[in-house]
């Protein structure tokens, strides 16, 4: 993708594997709440493993805003399952094993090591019920975060805009 979606840009739809049904449909799945996005390189990096494992203190506060919260990157929806028996996840994984969803939202990297596939890069995304981009972080690079805390307030005072 040559330029990068801006918040306001409408999300084209993609349909991926993921780990908790057959398929993920970017339309299906935002028909009745927002649906947010966390990008990251590796399953079992020790930095990835970690924010995994804290998001997980988290899911509530996605709950009580509407927010559905669903992990990206390339790998297999077998590894996915293994990786979230390992970090007791309770978000559902996509397998965006052809970058298609990385590559929508601006989230690939080259690879830092010569002749090795991209990277996803580490970022969230949110979309709305209308396929509208809400919100948007593309991290400077992999090893950048961002903290869960002030994401939460954002996607809040986001949703309570559009309602009011």
């Amino acid at each position: 993708m040559a330029e990068y979606l801006k918040v306001g840009d409408k999300v084209p739809d993609f349909t991926v594997p993921c780990v908790w049904g057959k398929e993920f449909t970017l339309s299906s799945q935002v028909r009745e709440s927002p649906a947010a996005f966390y990008f990251y390189p590796l399953n079992y990096g020790m930095q990835c493993t970690a924010y995994s494992m804290l998001m997980n203190d988290y899911f509530e506060g996605f709950d009580a805003i509407g927010v559905q919260m669903f992990h990206v990157n390339n790998a297999t929806v077998d590894d996915h399952r293994k990786y979230m028996g390992r970090v007791s996840t309770r978000y559902d994984h996509l397998a965006d094993n052809e970058y298609v969803v990385a590559d929508i939202f601006g989230m690939v990297l080259p690879s830092p090591m010569r002749n090795n596939p991209p990277l996803t890069n580490r970022g969230f995304a949110m979309v709305d019920t209308d396929m509208t981009l809400q919100y948007i972080w593309r991290a400077p690079s992999t090893i950048n975060t961002l903290e869960f805390e002030p994401l939460i307030d954002d996607l809040y005072n986001i949703l309570r805009a559009r309602h009011c």
